[in-house]
């Protein structure tokens, strides 16, 4: 629920008129249990208008949370009398946001992929353009791959999966994980992807590639896994 209202920033602020002018998203670090229990508190403390990117869990995971403006000092002022530890993890989500539509307007100027191998995997795509990608990839490996659509969004807008040939496997979004283990597939996996460094939910679209990279030996392995122990 945290994260969808970590991306409801992004969407707000692109198609809507608010703006997150000097916003920051402040890095929480709890060295005890007595601390995360203050930061845990920070959400019913209303008057601070935070937005917990990453919520409390226990004291090894620090906690993400954008705060306005107008609202910073006093809240690193109750940070810093309480000795809790912080990082400004983003120092201007606005400027970020405008730079990611910068690279969004430029993008959308690029004509289509007319197939896979001129799909440009370097950018973000809008969802039409993402939808035709997978048209495509089943077109052109219609016995390597299948789409099946499993149900709508709320925005109503078709639910993907994409299958590959092996029986036993299945590549599943996290919204589908429950969906495939009801249809007794064996095999369902969700991958948790960059970042939980500086970017969080905002991350742009240069770490697209290196992400994929060094997500691809583990994907393998689990293929190879599913390929070698079938139902």
């Amino acid at each position: 629920m945290r994260g969808l209202l970590a991306l409801t920033v992004l969407f707000v602020a692109v198609f809507g008129k608010e703006t997150f002018e000097g916003h920051q998203v402040l890095r929480m670090y709890a060295k005890n249990a007595d601390q995360l229990a203050l930061i845990n508190d920070l959400e019913d403390k209303h008057e601070f208008e935070l937005d917990f990117w990453r919520g409390v869990t226990d004291v090894k995971t620090p906690v993400d949370v954008r705060v306005p403006h107008h609202n910073l000092q006093s809240v690193k002022t109750h940070l810093d009398s309480n000795a809790i530890n912080y990082s400004i993890m983003i120092g201007d989500l606005q400027a970020m946001l405008d730079e990611e539509r910068r690279e969004m307007a430029s993008a959308a100027r690029v004509a289509e992929p007319k197939n896979v191998d001129s799909y440009d995997y370097a950018r973000y795509h809008p969802i039409n353009e993402i939808y035709s990608f997978q048209d495509m990839l089943v077109a052109e490996n219609p016995k390597l791959v299948s789409k099946i659509v499993i149900g709508k969004s709320y925005e109503g807008r078709p639910l993907n999966v994409l299958k590959d040939s092996s029986p036993s496997s299945d590549q599943a979004s996290g919204g589908t994980i429950d969906w495939t283990y009801n249809q007794g597939i064996k095999y369902s996996y969700t991958f948790e992807l960059r970042d939980t460094g500086r970017y969080g939910f905002i991350l742009p679209a240069s770490q697209i590639i290196p992400t994929a990279s060094e997500t691809w030996l583990a994907l393998m392995a689990i293929m190879d896994h599913a390929y070698k122990n079938p139902y």
